[in-house]
């Protein structure tokens, strides 16, 4: 009524694409936020012992983002042991780690409106050799395709690496979900880091790479960081939590 002569177009797309680049205000508090998440799981891991059940965990884990002031969390983590570690999105269960089992830790938090999104695999004996060969795939299709980030790149290009080097590895069947997907004011936003994606990276973009191995019978492997695309035109980790394997003792 206010405006009779105008005609309303519907579009999508136009926020969404805006939203790709961060400013450097928003890069500073996800800067923040992912150092809270690293120090969230740095402190959880502290709690994992025998025993200890999904959601102990969990409340664990949102007691110290709410203690190192983090308004909660970004998404309800995934945290799973033995083989629910192969269940890409695995709900929360009654289950308890049994001595032995692998524990799978899929978290982010919220800090002044802004998410972040992170996934380490911990064992708590030593892993058997095809174990040890799963691991280090998904590490280096990870730290490989972070590496090929380049500004003016397809983020299909990034994606088509991690998973060529899973590929080769012989696990190509088992990486079934895309690499990766921009994080900021939602946990999944654009862009999307996938086979089909036709977005290309450009300064300023945030987004997650993150591979993995899911065999049913064994469990699972992701290795999950957060990228900025800085002004040098490089992918450089918010996500700072080491990613080497690691063996709890517990």
């Amino acid at each position: 009524k206010a405006l009779p002569s105008l005609k309303l177009k519907p579009v999508s797309g136009l926020v969404e694409s805006l939203r790709m680049i961060k400013e450097p205000g928003e890069i500073k508090i996800m800067r923040k936020a992912c150092a809270i998440a690293d120090e969230c799981l740095k402190r959880l891991v502290k709690t994992i012992k025998v025993g200890v059940s999904e959601d102990e965990l969990e409340w664990n884990l949102l007691r110290f983002a709410r203690q190192l002031g983090a308004d909660g969390f970004s998404f309800p983590p995934i945290i799973c042991f033995g083989k629910n570690t192969a269940d890409v999105h695995h709900h929360k269960e009654p289950n308890r780690l049994k001595k032995g089992q692998a524990a799978l830790i899929d978290m982010g938090i919220e800090y002044k409106g802004y998410m972040t999104d992170m996934t380490r695999t911990f064992y708590t004996r030593k892993p058997s050799k095809i174990e040890q060969k799963i691991y280090s795939t998904v590490l280096r299709a990870n730290e490989a395709a972070i590496s090929a980030i380049k500004v003016g790149k397809k983020l299909s290009d990034i994606d088509k690496v991690a998973r060529d080097f899973i590929k080769k590895a012989g696990f190509g069947a088992s990486f079934g979900h895309s690499t990766g997907h921009g994080v900021g004011l939602q946990v999944h936003e654009a862009p999307s880091v996938s086979e089909k994606s036709t977005d290309v990276i450009k300064p300023g973009m945030v987004f997650t790479v993150e591979p993995g191995i899911y065999l049913n019978h064994l469990g699972g492997v992701r290795i999950e960081d957060m990228v900025y695309v800085n002004d040098h035109g490089k992918g450089e980790l918010l996500t700072k939590f080491p990613k080497n394997l690691q063996i709890l003792k517990i």
